[in-house]
C-alpha cells in the first residue's frame, strides 16, 4: 500500500536587505513530500492449486511451485475410462458389492511440494456421479503423507454420490504438506450394485497457499564445551528476521542465534527459530536441540611412591595414578622427552575412559 504524507517545516524569518522577502507575516514555510512505502509484514503466500480434469486422461494441470503425479487406483477397482463427465471406476469383486469400504477399492492422487516450501491446504473440490438405483454408494477421501498410505486422516465422513453430476468442496483445517513432502489423496469408493456400475470423477482440485519453509543448524556434533570464548553459530535457511528463543540457561543472541557457550550452564536444550506469519501463512518455527557440556574435571597425576624419577630397562615397571578423572571422559597420557619430542619408534600414547586409571611405562631414557 503506498500512501503520501508532509511534512512543514517552518524556517523562520529570511531577511535580505533588512527586509522580508516573500514572507508570510515574516515566515517562510517549506513543504516536504514524503512518499512512504508500505510493506505488508510477516510472510509472502504464494496460491497454489492441482486439477486433475479427468477428461482425457490421468494428468493434472499445476499452479504455483508444486508438482503432482496422475490419477492411480487400488486393484479392487477396474478401469472404466476417460470421457466428458471425467473418469469412470467400477468394482472388480462382486463379493464386496453393498459391503463397508475395503483396502483396495480407491483412486489415489499425489501433490509434492518442494524442499523449500510447504503447501498450506485451504480446500479439496471435486465432481462425482452415479447411475440411478445406486442407494448404497459411498464414497470417503483420504490423506496421508506416506508412500503406503499408513496413518491416513479422513478430509470429511461418508458421502453418499448423486445421480446427476455434484459437487463437494471439503475444507481441512491446519492441513500444511511438510517441505519436500508428498501428499496422497485417495477417494475410497464401495457400495456398487455390480461390476458395470461406473462411479464417475471429474475436476478433482486440491486448493491452498504456498509457503517459505525455514531450518536451522548448529556446526557438528553439535555438543559444545565451556572452553573459555567458546561460540556457536547458527546455519540457517528459510526467511530472515525471526527470534531466536531458548530455555533459560543457555545465552544466545535473539537476533542471529549465537550461542555464548563458555557463559551457558551445561545441559540440553532446544534452540527454535520463530518468523512471524501473516498474508496466508501460519508462523514458521524450526528447533534444533544443542548440548553444552562442562569442561571435564582437572585430574591430578603422580609417578611411584617414594621413586627418584629414575627407572632403568628391565627393572621394576614405574606406575603412574591417574586421579580425579570422570566416567564418559577419554583422556590421553602421552610421554614427552625434555626435548619436546618423543623418539622414533616408541609409542607413550595410552588411553582410558572414565574412573581412577592407571598407565605403565617402562621405556628408557629420561623423561
Amino acid at each position: 500500500m503506498k500512501q503520501r504524507y508532509s511534512v512543514v517545516q517552518n524556517l523562520g524569518r529570511l531577511i535580505s536587505s533588512g527586509k522580508d522577502q516573500f514572507s508570510n507575516n515574516g515566515k517562510y514555510v517549506l513543504a516536504v513530500a514524503i512518499t512512504m512505502f508500505c510493506m505488508l509484514q510477516g510472510i509472502l503466500a504464494q496460491n497454489a492449486s492441482v486439477t486433475w480434469p479427468l477428461t482425457a486422461n490421468a494428468n493434472a494441470t499445476v499452479s504455483g511451485t508444486l508438482t503432482a503425479a496422475g490419477l492411480t487406483r487400488g486393484g479392487g477397482l477396474t478401469n472404466g475410462g476417460y470421457g466428458a463427465n471425467g473418469y469412470t471406476a467400477r468394482d472388480a469383486n462382486t463379493s464386496s458389492f453393498n459391503n463397508a469400504k475395503t483396502a483396495n477399492d480407491y483412486i489415489q492422487f499425489a501433490v509434492t511440494v518442494g524442499a523449500t516450501n510447504t503447501f498450506s491446504v485451504s480446500g479439496l473440490v471435486l465432481k462425482t456421479l452415479v447411475p440411478a438405483n445406486q442407494g448404497n454408494a459411498r464414497f470417503q477421501v483420504q490423506y496421508s503423507f506416506a508412500s503406503n498410505f499408513s496413518a491416513p486422516q479422513n478430509l470429511g465422513g461418508e458421502i453418499t454420490p448423486a445421480t446427476a453430476i455434484t459437487t463437494t468442496t471439503l475444507n481441512p483445517s491446519n492441513l500444511v504438506v511438510p517441505a519436500g513432502n508428498t501428499m496422497y489423496i485417495r477417494i475410497y469408493i464401495w457400495g456398487l450394485t455390480a461390476t458395470t456400475t461406473d462411479f464417475t470423477t471429474k475436476d478433482l482440485q486440491v486448493l491452498g497457499s504456498v509457503c517459505p519453509s525455514v531450518t536451522i543448524s548448529y556446526p557438528s556434533p553439535g555438543a559444545y564445551c565451556k572452553n573459555p570464548g567458546a561460540t556457536a553459530t547458527p546455519t540457517r535457511t528459510g526467511p530472515t528476521g525471526g527470534v531466536y528463543t531458548a530455555p533459560t540457561g543457555l545465552v544466545i543472541n535473539s537476533t542471529t542465534g549465537v550461542i555464548d557457550v563458555a557463559a551457558s550452564v551445561a545441559g540440553t536444550y532446544t534452540v527454535s527459530y520463530t518468523v512471524a506469519g501473516g498474508s496466508g501463512c501460519g508462523s514458521l518455527v524450526a528447533t534444533k536441540s544443542v548440548v553444552i557440556n562442562d569442561l571435564p574435571t582437572a585430574f591430578t597425576l603422580t609417578g611411584p611412591d617414594g621413586a627418584s624419577g629414575a627407572f632403568c630397562t628391565n627393572g621394576t615397571p614405574a606406575t603412574f595414578t591417574l586421579s580425579g578423572s570422570e566416567e564418559g571422559v577419554t583422556y590421553t597420557f602421552t610421554a614427552i622427552n625434555p626435548g619436546g619430542n618423543t623418539p622414533p619408534g616408541q609409542n607413550f600414547n595410552v588411553e582410558g575412559v572414565g574412573g581412577k586409571l592407571e598407565f605403565v611405562q617402562t621405556p628408557d631414557g629420561k623423561w
